[in-house]
């Protein structure tokens, strides 16, 4: 969530602010009010908002000083002016001096969220290009990258940079997790459903306690471990969370995952079952290995990347088998929890696979029959010959000329389609 504060000298007009915005609808929420430019400042400091709706016209410091002593120390604070009908000099005045819009009194929730939008959609803009920054710094192994990555997390308005350990989380959707104020805390975007979050200070009760709660919505899974406060720390919490993130699709389960709870050791050793029985060219261990699996991911003993080897793996073996080039690969954690709702769907695909094999290979396809996409269509007749299919469904499915076809059934099975 970005965070808003709210800055005017009449207490009914931040409550009103308050009431009449859906502000997490928008990404935001509002982290604190102020009176006046000098308390304001204060509260700037303290809480570090993305966002601040400020009057013009306040007691002591007014809006326009305010912005203009705040856009000379940091350029990460978006202003939006707030004015009455006749203040159009002062409104000018606030966007020379950097505001980005203004809202008039009585407030109307369209145009304020018209405001959100555009504030929302520049401030992920920015963070988008730190985030980039961010990632490239983690890996790179130059010795000045640690300082790097420090300058981004300032920027991004992580302020405890004194920590010896770090929470290292990563949630998986489009929704956010909840802020606590008491911890030091940042969101980097690593993609359009996976945020990462670096959190201190605080010890694995607290962490999980924070991650025990419900979870906001749009958030589909966590990841999380403890990791040191160092790029090497930072790196290799990223994969361990992101690991423990995706552990969803193995348990069913969509809470919080704790790396340091996960098996991944049996997880490996089951691969190097299946890995052998592959070679081996033995079926009913490569099936027997797919339970043991299924089994496994149950109860956190193997990884999402582990499931991913294991069905690129037995795709692999099916197409060899059916000699036939494997065009169906699978190279990342989202292409595999996207394809299946979960790792039983995906095992039991996985076993339907071999079972279709096994009955091609006891079907008539004779050794002369070079044209692919006719053994395609053959297959195809061998697994659904109970469903109603005929040559003119089978040529438009395949885009095969039917009469061209039906020469190919009489020519190279010695029998008609419907024989």
């Amino acid at each position: 969530m970005h965070k808003v504060v709210l800055v005017d000298d009449e207490r009914f007009v931040v409550d009103s602010l308050k009431a009449s915005i859906d502000w997490a609808a928008y990404g935001f929420e509002v982290v604190g009010d102020a009176r006046n430019g000098i308390q304001a400042l204060d509260l700037i400091e303290k809480v570090r908002p993305d966002l601040v709706f400020t009057d013009i016209r306040m007691p002591g410091m007014d809006g326009l000083e305010l912005i203009r002593r705040v856009m000379e120390t940091t350029r990460d604070v978006v202003f939006v002016a707030v004015s009455g009908y006749a203040e159009f000099t002062y409104v000018q005045k606030a966007m020379n001096f950097g505001a980005v819009g203004y809202c008039l009194k009585p407030f109307d929730a369209e145009e304020i969220g018209s405001i959100l939008k555009k504030v929302s959609d520049a401030i992920e803009d920015r963070q988008a290009y730190m985030m980039l920054d961010f990632m490239e710094l983690v890996d790179d192994p130059a010795p000045s990258s640690w300082e790097g990555i420090r300058a981004v997390l300032g920027k991004l308005k992580f302020t405890c940079m004194d920590l010896d350990r770090v929470a290292v989380v990563v949630s998986l959707g489009e929704g956010h997790l909840p802020q606590d104020p008491t911890l030091c805390g940042v969101e980097i975007r690593l993609g359009r459903r996976r945020h990462l979050h670096l959190v201190g200070p605080i010890d694995g009760d607290a962490l999980r306690g924070w991650l025990g709660r419900p979870m906001n919505a749009g958030i589909q899974s966590v990841g999380y471990v403890l990791a040191t406060f160092s790029q090497e720390g930072i790196r290799e919490g990223i994969g361990r969370a992101t690991t423990a993130a995706y552990q969803h699709f193995l348990d069913g389960r969509s809470g919080a995952h704790d790396f340091d709870a996960l098996d991944a050791a049996h997880g490996a050793t089951l691969v190097r079952e299946l890995e052998n029985a592959i070679e081996n060219r033995d079926e009913k261990a490569v099936l027997l290995s797919l339970e043991r699996f299924r089994a496994a991911a149950e109860v956190d003993r193997a990884t999402v990347q582990q499931a991913l080897k294991v069905y690129n793996l037995v795709m692999s073996f099916v197409s060899r088998k059916e000699e036939e080039p494997q065009t169906d690969y699978l190279f990342r954690n989202e292409q595999l929890t996207s394809l299946f709702t979960g790792v039983d769907a995906m095992l039991d695909q996985l076993k339907a696979a071999m079972g279709r094999m096994k009955s091609v290979r006891t079907a008539a396809l004779p050794e002369e029959i070079r044209n692919e996409k006719f053994r395609e269509i053959l297959r195809f007749v061998n697994e659904n010959f109970a469903q109603d299919i005929s040559v003119q469904s089978l040529s438009a499915q395949y885009n095969f000329n039917p009469n061209y076809m039906s020469q190919l059934f009489k020519k190279v099975l010695k029998m008609t389609f419907t024989d």
